[in-house]
């Protein structure tokens, strides 16, 4: 458990190192890529136990369309507020071993727009102890991690229309009652966009 905790520590130290311009106000980044352009940095919080179900997704790379869904509160880890509702969503599912690898497709919806991010990660069974994170039990952590070239970005509206970006996510997950349809998340998203002020 110690060493998890150090772990997310360490992580959510290294991330709020950088400037972080998700406020209430959505606020660009003064340090701009162009004339038309602006860089914006968001480190963003989705938790909570929560009932499954199936919805639908744009096409995967395998041609899914559906997908495994969860509806959270977004919380901005700069102002601990929550600033939106997000859904995220799990689909392409291989195991590999004891862990599995999966496409994570979500939708944020924010005050001044929306946008949908989708990247392929790791969910990896805890190895050690019997960890708990804000009253569950964690069997399982998350991680994707962009790769040179990427664009997770796959559509936006309102601010974040034709943006483009990464992003990263670093899960602790509950999957104990996922037979039943109900898992524990707590995910931190660092993301990293582009917005186009020319929409």
């Amino acid at each position: 458990m110690k060493i998890l905790i150090a772990f997310f520590t360490a992580i959510i130290i290294a991330t709020i190192a950088q400037p972080v311009f998700a406020d209430k106000k959505n606020k660009y980044d003064p340090y701009s890529v162009n004339k038309n352009t602006e860089r914006l940095e968001m480190l963003l919080l989705i938790n909570g136990i929560k009932n499954t179900y199936e919805c639908a997704i744009p096409g995967t790379d395998r041609g899914t369309v559906t997908a495994t869904c969860h509806d959270h509160d977004v919380i901005d880890l700069k102002t601990n507020r929550i600033i939106g509702s997000a859904v995220d969503a799990t689909a392409d599912v291989d195991q590999i071993d004891a862990g599995l690898v999966a496409t994570g497709t979500t939708f944020f919806k924010l005050k001044n727009g929306s946008f949908v991010i989708r990247a392929r990660g790791t969910i990896q069974p805890v190895l050690y102890g019997d960890p708990v994170l804000n009253g569950s039990p964690v069997t399982h952590i998350a991680g994707i991690f962009p790769q040179a070239g990427d664009n997770h970005v796959l559509s936006g509206t309102g601010v974040y229309k034709n943006a483009t970006g990464t992003f990263s996510l670093l899960g602790a997950i509950d999957l104990s009652n996922s037979a039943e349809g109900q898992a524990a998340f707590n995910c931190i998203y660092k993301i990293n966009l582009t917005l186009n002020k020319n929409h």
